[in-house]
């Protein structure tokens, strides 16, 4: 009886055995899968991080040209806001000065005028004084 209690346990054990190796080479087979598995996630990993990388340098170039127009779109804003003050307080001075113009412009068209009336009071004054000095004459 041991010996077949012997044979029963060795037949056990090697049965064990055979199913511990199947188990052990599934687990292996199943662990070596998770690992090609993984490498895989790693290596797709890898290539967003580098395509993130890429985009990210991408976007940091079109974004450059972008600040630098804002910055030049600003900078002309500024010339043009002050050019266009220059320009209204050129505009107001040239109005000062045609207004002082015109108001010397009236002021000789009145003596034109003057001198006019002045000229034709000495001119008959002369005529007068002609025609006296004509009859005395003769």
């Amino acid at each position: 009886m041991k010996a077949a209690f012997a044979q029963c346990r060795n037949m056990a054990a090697s049965e064990a055995a055979r199913e511990i190796a199947a188990i052990r080479e599934k687990a292996d087979a199943e662990v070596q899968a998770a690992k090609r598995r993984l490498g895989g996630f790693v290596a797709a990993i890898a290539q967003l991080e580098a395509e993130n990388e890429t985009e990210t340098v991408r976007a940091d170039d079109l974004a450059r040209p972008l600040e630098e127009a804002k910055a030049a779109a600003h900078a002309v804003a500024i010339e043009s806001t002050a050019r266009e003050a220059s320009l209204t307080a050129t505009a107001g001075q040239l109005c000062e000065q045609l207004a002082a113009l015109k108001d010397e412009l009236r002021e000789a068209h009145r003596e034109a005028k003057e001198a006019t009336t002045q000229l034709a009071r000495v001119n008959g004054q002369l005529e007068a004084m002609s025609s006296q000095v004509a009859e005395q004459v003769w």
